[in-house]
């Protein structure tokens, strides 16, 4: 029975380190409990069995602390009771040093001090505690400590998430907000059969009191490119952005927020493509993940971009989660902080529970199928870890403007797209399909959960308007592209210049010019067959300088076969330069995006004709009543307003604007080179080949 008493008030002992731990995040983070049945797993049960476990096994320990020898049978109790609260402290001190950077000696001088310190501590507090144990109050303690931490817990939980709700509603103001949401590669393909099924509630609701449309995308597809004209209402030769590498300092416009920043409205922009290096705005700019360092504004939001999150380790390949670049990561216990941190700044109980459990099953299995959708599953983590900490920094600093950006739906649909229809790819096993047919489907299932978190911050004032720069598709089975990657390796044409793929498309990008006219002349000479046919067609891009459409000879469209490439005196087989598209992405762009706006001034259950990425620019700036560039490439999307917003005031127009016309701006061009990092990221999403 003493055994048994003993693992109970150890476990009572670790039960109430826990709560307090939980207390101390919760008060920092408002969000942090959001799960009931996590909340009862990790905070409750989990604690209390590892405590009555570490009871059972311990018992030399808890002499040595205790020394319940010398104590009364009746002090016993309170004696394991305080030793079990000390030895958590000290599990705590332990993990502070593991997280620590100093070197071993210093840590093993700290661990012997803080043992030390321990022991002196359990001395110090047992004649309070025998004090206590034969006093008629003995019996009051264990419901006074449980009474404070649910108090505590109420405090920083409802009560803290309460002055949040109230700081926001009393600055929200009557000025126009907005939030603009955009998820590359989303689709209504996908999304309105699952509204009909009830499994994406808060779009149904955007849509039913809102207006939609489906997006017309631009050509080239390539989300760098158009996520830059969605921001600033101009194509590409004109906003100067043309592929991944392309920072803020390429940039030749202003974009909508740096529109609004000028004009003293306050900003919050998280994971937008090209925000890197970041630039004091008036509020914060965390950049994407394609950022070249880990810079953020203001610098103490750094830590996410800091986060490691790779777990090649544990399967053997890349995870796809890439938040920094290979010369700036760090180890798995040099990332602890960065992970304290995000808790600190919202992310919740769910998603440690999810991302625990997506671990648990990767370490605990071989199977080939499990590992490449936990693959899947490790990007959706990274999907809740994004919006947790948005919702919780807009839900802080209410930005007039706030985006969020997220590439999940197009990291999803690039590889399992197959799953989601197999009839259209041969050689797809029945096993296969039935594992894995539903991780598209619940990447959209992510995306509405990380929409709800958002549009609970949500003000009246505040439009919504949600967007993707494509759609979505199967990828044609027999078409074979051209491997532009490799190609320019085997051919040594690698520094400034490079060839990404879109679809069954390429595109060439040189950066120096003095190196146009030769590398398109070498491209241009690259025959096949004994008849010396011309391999690729090379088209220069109107009004964009440098970039040039590569078409492959159109007999090769379907098979390469066991022909020769010939580049001057060498000779390649051509199936080392072509291959199907479905061997390497089996889901491609599509032109069909999605456009969803909703708010008080905005139609509602209303399906317009037509909308184009260019034409987001203007219509948010209509929405604050600010003038219409003339040198935007879209128009305002007149028809989603109520017929009374423009009756209030109509459109007014200015010239440009940029002190200068974008027409006469010039920028010479950087030379670029692709880290080894991104090629890996971007060989995983098919736009190197």
């Amino acid at each position: 029975m003493t055994i048994v008493k003993r693992s109970f008030l150890w476990g009572e002992s670790f039960l109430v380190f826990a709560l307090l731990l939980l207390f101390v995040l919760s008060y920092n983070n408002p969000f942090f409990i959001d799960s009931a049945l996590s909340l009862i797993f990790y905070s409750v049960l989990l604690p209390f069995v590892l405590g009555g476990i570490f009871g059972l096994v311990s018992y030399p320990a808890a002499r040595l602390i205790s020394s319940d020898r010398a104590a009364r049978k009746s002090e016993r109790a309170g004696m394991w009771s305080v030793s079990g609260f000390l030895f958590c402290i000290f599990l705590l001190y332990l993990f502070l040093l593991f997280i620590w950077s100093g070197g071993l000696f210093l840590k093993l001088i700290a661990l012997i001090v803080g043992a030390v310190f321990l022991w002196l501590l359990s001395r110090l507090f047992r004649p309070l505690v025998r004090t206590l144990c034969r006093s008629s109050i003995a019996r009051l303690v264990r419901p006074i400590v449980y009474a404070v931490l649910i108090l505590l817990l109420v405090v920083g939980t409802v009560g803290r998430r309460a002055f949040f709700d109230h700081q926001r509603l009393s600055s929200a103001g009557d000025e126009p907000k907005l939030l603009l949401v955009g998820f590359d590669g989303a689709t209504w393909k996908l999304i309105k059969p699952m509204m009909q099924r009830g499994e994406l509630p808060h779009y149904k609701s955007l849509v039913e009191t809102g207006s939609y449309a489906n997006l017309e995308s631009s050509d080239p597809m390539l989300s760098p490119q158009i996520w830059a004209s969605i921001a600033s209402g101009k194509l590409p030769e004109k906003h100067g952005v043309l592929d991944f590498l392309a920072t803020t300092e390429d940039l030749l416009v202003k974009r909508i927020w740096d529109i609004l920043d000028e004009r003293g409205h306050t900003i919050g922009i998280f994971g937008y493509f090209t925000t890197s290096p970041p630039y004091p705005v008036n509020g914060f700019m965390i950049p994407s993940h394609q950022a070249l360092g880990s810079e953020t504004y203001p610098e103490k939001y750094s830590f996410y971009r800091k986060l490691h999150l790779d777990l090649a380790g544990l399967r053997g390949q890349q995870s796809g989660v890439r938040l920094v670049p290979l010369e700036e990561r760090i180890s798995i216990r040099e990332s602890i902080p960065y992970f304290i941190q995000a808790i600190r700044y919202g992310v919740r109980l769910s998603t440690l529970d999810y991302m625990s459990r997506v671990l648990l099953s990767q370490m605990g299995t071989k199977d080939k199928l499990t590992r490449y959708r936990n693959t899947g599953r490790i990007k959706l983590a990274k999907l809740r870890i994004s919006s947790d900490i948005f919702a919780y920094l807009t839900a802080r600093e209410m930005p007039d403007l706030a985006i969020y950006y997220n590439k999940t739906p197009d990291n999803i649909s690039h590889p399992y797209w197959k799953f989601l229809e197999p009839m259209k790819f041969p050689g797809v096993s029945e096993k296969a399909v039935e594992r894995l047919r539903d991780m598209i489907p619940e990447s959209y299932r992510e995306t509405d959960l990380a929409l709800g978190k958002l549009l609970r911050n949500r003000t009246k004032n505040q439009t919504v308007l949600i967007c993707s720069d494509h759609g979505f598709k199967a990828a044609d089975s027999k078409v074979y592209s051209l491997k532009g990657y490799t190609l320019m390796k085997a051919m040594d044409l690698q520094v400034g210049a490079r060839i990404w793929s879109v679809m069954d498309d390429s595109y060439l990008v040189v950066d120096d010019q003095e190196l146009i006219e030769s590398i398109v002349k070498r491209l241009k000479e690259l025959t096949f067959g004994k008849e010396g046919l011309p391999f690729l067609e090379v088209e220069p891009m109107p009004r964009r300088p440098g970039y040039y459409q590569l078409k492959v000879n159109p007999l090769l469209r379907y098979s390469p076969g066991d022909r020769q490439l010939r580049c001057g005196e060498q000779s390649f087989p051509l199936s080392d330069f072509l291959q199907r598209t479905s061997q390497i992405i089996s889901g491609v762009h599509a032109r069909d995006g999605v456009f969803l706006i909703n708010g008080a001034e905005i139609k509602q259950n209303h399906e317009i004709s037509e909308a184009s990425v260019l034409d987001m620019t203007p219509t948010m700036l209509a929405l604050y009543r600010y003038p219409i560039a003339r040198d935007f490439d879209g128009t305002v999307l007149k028809d989603v307003f109520q017929d009374e917003f423009f009756a209030q005031a109509e459109l007014q127009f200015i010239d440009s604007y940029e002190e200068e016309s974008t027409a006469t701006v010039k920028k010479k061009r950087r030379i670029k080179e692709l880290s080894e990092d991104m090629i890996q990221q971007l060989k995983a999403l098919g736009y190197l080949r």
